[in-house]
């Protein structure tokens, strides 16, 4: 799946390569490939790809404004909450939809609430075990870059977190309850700056594992939050992030 990203990202059309995997899929998997196939009754274009697993690439998206069905939220700054926006990616070939965190908050007050998290998620999503997989890139920031992955989101102040940040050359998941992360496990790792790279979390029961460009870096374990919850994305202060085909892949 990373490979087949990679082709994506630099294809020079990308819709039929999507059409072309999910009808593979299916045939190989005896799946059904549908299009538009909606997690919910509300409707939020995405692609059916087998076995349960879903796609979204943004490109069916309005360009300009938060994606219909994906709720925002922010946290230790509400007065100034950052900007979720479908952008296009107009500095490649591909001339990609993609979903921007592109006018962050900085924490207001000349930046004096630095902690401020950006947080979008998918409305009516369920992740219990399972992988969630997304393609993301730094793309500014002073004093924070990067970003993450969110699963069994409860509400916007309770959830995990993946997320990497070249500033700082961490990578991290964490928890968050009542608004306050908690690190649970941690990495030293150094990736290109400014390239499109690779997360993946792996979640099966109370254990987790988190991965970059699809090297394994971390693993751990948490019994806090239990219940399925919804899946989403997460930028922190006047991190600058894009983020592209995210994939779900439940197991339950």
């Amino acid at each position: 799946m990373q490979m087949f990203a990679r082709l994506w990202k630099n294809s020079f059309s990308l819709r039929p390569v999507v059409r072309v995997f999910a009808i593979w899929g299916a045939v190989v998997w005896g799946g059904q490939a549908v299009f538009g196939q909606n997690i919910t009754a509300n409707s939020t274009p995405s692609t059916y790809i087998g076995l349960g697993n879903i796609l979204w690439t943004f490109d069916e998206y309005e360009l300009g404004d938060a994606p219909a069905n994906w709720q925002t939220g922010i946290e230790q700054n509400p007065s100034d909450p950052g900007i979720w926006q479908v952008v296009r990616e107009e500095d490649r070939a591909s001339f990609n939809q993609v979903l921007a965190m592109a006018n962050p908050s900085d924490g207001g007050l000349f930046g004096l609430f630095g902690r401020t998290f950006n947080l979008v998620w998918l409305e009516g999503s369920s992740f219990h075990n399972g992988e969630i997989e997304v393609q993301f890139r730094a793309v500014g920031g002073e004093n924070n870059q990067g970003g993450g992955i969110v699963w069994r989101l409860q509400d916007k102040s309770n959830y995990y977190l993946a997320r990497f940040d070249p500033l700082e050359s961490n990578f991290a998941i964490y928890f968050v309850r009542n608004g306050a992360r908690q690190e649970l496990a941690s990495t030293h790792v150094r990736l290109s700056e400014h390239d499109w790279h690779g997360m993946k979390i792996v979640q099966r029961g109370n254990e987790f594992a988190g991965y970059l460009n699809g090297q394994k870096l971390l693993n751990g374990s948490s019994n806090l939050f239990r219940k399925a919850g919804a899946i989403g994305l997460w930028t922190k202060g006047d991190a600058v992030t894009w983020f592209d085909n995210l994939i779900m892949r439940p197991a339950d």
